[in-house]
């Protein structure tokens, strides 16, 4: 980094400085010495006061390859105009500068360190590794909103030891349980006041600063990680947040939810639902339908070469006579997803897809079938990925620093290897995803895992920071929508997830204490939140997975969140061996029918509409009112749902026990 700081006169040892505007005033206090300054909000409608140094500062010497906190110096106060001032800041004498910019914009204050002030004057002995601008602003006794899965509560003043983590937004691989899926967080002052803290610039680099001191108070704010390794690339962009004070109906995290999902629509420029259906009227099919993964074939999965025995779970013709049942049963819509279609099996030969497996009908099986769901009225479509290689010297690989290829995981194909569609070659995908249409599938196309967390690519050819890797989904993804007019994908990072249509999976109450690892700050949250789907909620479709078999606890989380049901299936007779979906019975065809009429009939209104507000209303019971004016209420110790106060009855087809193989 040579970027160049103006170096002002020195400031004064003391005194005050403040920007103003009819909501907000921050007032910067000059530290005597060579203390950093701090700086306090005041929400002058709330008298909500916030205070935090103004900035933190992590580096490395070369010599001790480990960061660590330093000493900052201010250098310098420009007051640009009533409502903005610049800070210049170093730490080391003299080698690292970089200046943090403080501006209000009504209720909100824009923190930003700009790029073109960063430099190294030694960056061969003495790096940055991270800026945490505000250290500890969001401090609360009351209440937290940690970005941690779909959104979780944290109350400082419950009885617990100190704690102190970083959580990395977007993931990364040896705590990918996160599943850190938002750039916000936030706090909560009773039913007076919130902050929501959205990264607008350098998402893909900040971290979650969670500090539970034991005292009964607690903060969660964003720091900026500019290295994680001595040698890493620096993504050469702004790091900016904006800290939003909220007042009245948004003092809550659904009025957190709320900001982010305004945030996205009015300066990220994402569309809402109801505008992705006027272009592409199939994508509201969708939102009125039942979303069904039909499971063919896959290998074992525990072999790292991927030399283990397939596994046929049903034919495509197994399938279409399960689609005939299903839509005897009354299930009038359903979007049908292909599972392990290709050679060998679910997840076999990604990137690669042809030839489709013979065992399992080849491709004149794999035809008739899509033709006989159409016949249906249902939307057929594959399940297909570009983003995996089970092919460790593929083209498209991103690599670890000591050169060896960046791996995930090991699924039916062996060992999984992560790409950048780009290395690949657009050219080439659009060539395969042309060949996948033209098997006569239509509606929302489903590219498969896009919950990967981002990962630096340390190619030989040019090292690339995070936020490329989130650049290749991203083209990935809109290539897709070019071909097939629309596309969907996984669990629901916020970087992906603005770019399509349909997104299943992203984690909920029921899901999300399913995963194996407990990190600090995952074992400090008090309670799970929809934060996810109150932020995403009426910019694209988004469904709620069973567990195992379809449970009237699905059911109630699914009209809970606004989310489509989505039950998958295998074979009534499947081989023995790894089974990702649940044994076909035909005594599943009531439950199935029973979600159809009351998520999608009866509550399919409410995909187009705004989570408007989300509350506990005590004992396991939640209240969700939508934008269309619907309310929703559930009570998962009763098994009961009410809507618009009235009691929808669920039938008693969930109480049947079934014997069926485990997945």
């Amino acid at each position: 980094m040579t970027m160049r700081t103006p170096l002002l006169d020195s400031p004064p040892r003391t005194g005050r400085l403040s920007i103003e505007n009819s909501n907000l005033r921050v007032t910067v206090r000059l530290a005597p010495r060579r203390g950093v300054p701090s700086v306090r909000v005041l929400d002058k409608r709330t008298d909500l006061e916030l205070s935090a140094p103004l900035c933190g500062v992590s580096c490395m010497w070369e010599v001790l390859q480990r960061p660590e906190s330093a000493e900052v110096e201010l250098l310098g106060i420009r007051e640009v105009n009533e409502w903005r001032m610049d800070l210049f800041f170093r730490v080391g004498r003299p080698s690292v500068f970089w200046t943090i910019s403080l501006e209000l914009e009504e209720a909100d204050l824009i923190v930003t360190v700009p790029w073109a002030s960063v430099e190294e004057r030694r960056s061969a002995q003495f790096r940055l590794i991270g800026i945490h601008p505000l250290p500890g602003l969001l401090k609360t006794r009351d209440t937290l909103v940690a970005p941690l899965k779909g959104g979780a509560l944290i109350r400082p003043g419950t009885n617990r030891a100190p704690s102190r983590d970083s959580v990395r937004i977007y993931g990364s691989q040896p705590r990918w349980e996160d599943l850190p899926l938002l750039p916000v967080c936030g706090l909560i002052e009773g039913k007076r006041a919130a902050v929501a803290a959205i990264v607008e610039d350098g998402e893909c680099d900040a971290q979650y600063e969670l500090d539970l001191p034991g005292d009964g108070s607690g903060s969660g704010d964003f720091s900026f990680c500019y290295r994680y390794q001595w040698p890493d690339p620096v993504d050469p962009i702004d790091r900016k947040v904006r800290f939003c004070f909220l007042i009245e109906e948004f003092a809550s995290y659904a009025g957190i939810g709320r900001r982010l999902n305004a945030h996205m629509r009015e300066v990220q420029g994402v569309s809402t639902l109801a505008e992705k259906i006027s272009v592409a009227p199939f994508i509201g099919d969708v939102a009125g339908s039942m979303v069904m993964k039909t499971f063919h074939g896959i290998k074992d999965l525990d072999r790292e070469l991927g030399d283990g025995c397939f596994h046929l779970h049903q034919t495509f013709g197994e399938a279409a006579e399960q689609l005939a049942k299903i839509r005897a049963a009354g299930v009038e819509k359903a979007y049908v997803q292909i599972v392990g279609w290709t050679q060998d099996g679910h997840d076999g030969i990604f990137p690669e897809r042809f030839p489709v497996d013979g065992r399992i009908g080849g491709e004149e099986g794999l035809r008739r079938l899509i033709r006989f769901g159409q016949g249906l009225g249902y939307q057929m479509q594959v399940h297909d990925n570009f983003v995996d290689s089970y092919v460790r010297d593929h083209p498209g690989v991103l690599w670890r620093m000591w050169g060896e290829p960046i791996g995930r995981g090991i699924w039916g194909g062996g060992s999984c290897y992560i790409i950048d569609p780009r290395k690949t070659g657009l050219a080439r995908i659009q060539r395969e995803m042309e060949r996948v249409k033209d098997l006569g599938v239509q509606g929302i196309y489903y590219l498969d895992a896009m919950a990967a967390p981002l990962e630096i690519d340390y190619d030989r050819r040019g090292f690339r920071p995070r936020r490329a890797h989130s650049d290749g989904m991203i083209a990935l993804l809109k290539l897709a929508r070019s071909v097939f007019g629309a596309v969907g994908t996984e669990t629901g990072f916020a970087h992906v997830a603005r770019h399509v249509d349909y997104v299943t999976s992203a984690p909920f109450r029921m899901h999300a204490n399913r995963y194996f690892l407990s990190t600090p700050a995952i074992a400090a949250v008090d309670e799970w939140i929809p934060l996810w789907q109150i932020a995403f909620h009426g910019l694209l479709i988004h469904a709620q997975i069973d567990r195992h078999i379809p449970s009237r606890e699905a059911l109630l989380e699914a009209a809970e969140i606004g989310a489509i049901p989505r039950s998958d299936f295998s074979g009534a007779n499947p081989s023995a061996g790894p089974l990702l979906a649940v044994q076909w019975s035909d005594d599943l065809l009531p439950m199935l029918r029973a979600k159809y009429e009351i998520l999608c009939k009866r509550l399919g209104g409410n995909r187009v509409a705004f989570i408007h507000d989300h509350e506990c209303l005590g004992n396991r019971a939640y209240r969700t009112r939508f934008s269309n004016g619907c309310s929703v209420t559930v009570d998962y110790a009763e098994a009961k749902l009410w809507v618009d106060e009235h009691e929808v009855p669920i039938p008693p087809v969930f109480d049947l026990p079934l014997d069926l193989l485990p997945n």
